[in-house]
């Protein structure tokens, strides 16, 4: 619990971004249909996870629904997922 209150007093971290990361972000928050094809462990996932989280954060009625083909990948983005939330 002190970890959670301690993140409170801090300033939120700021992600540093490829510019593949930057441009797929910067598309899907303006409602563009978006492809990034990059190599494996590129960090592609931050192109959709980003937004997600923006729109989580920003509207208490929004929600996500993630679907990957199988549940190796899955627990791989989720773990993604939680060191984004973490930052």
């Amino acid at each position: 619990e002190g970890d959670r209150d301690a993140a409170v007093d801090r300033p939120p971290r700021r992600l540093s971004l490829f510019s593949h990361q930057h441009f797929g972000v910067a598309a899907a928050l303006a409602r563009r249909n978006v492809v990034v094809a990059t190599g494996t462990a590129s960090g592609k996932s931050v192109c959709y996870n980003a937004p997600v989280l923006q729109a989580l954060t920003s509207d208490a009625a929004a929600t996500a629904l993630y679907l990957f083909p199988t549940k190796a990948l899955a627990q791989d983005q989720l773990r993604a997922l939680r060191v984004m939330l973490r930052a």
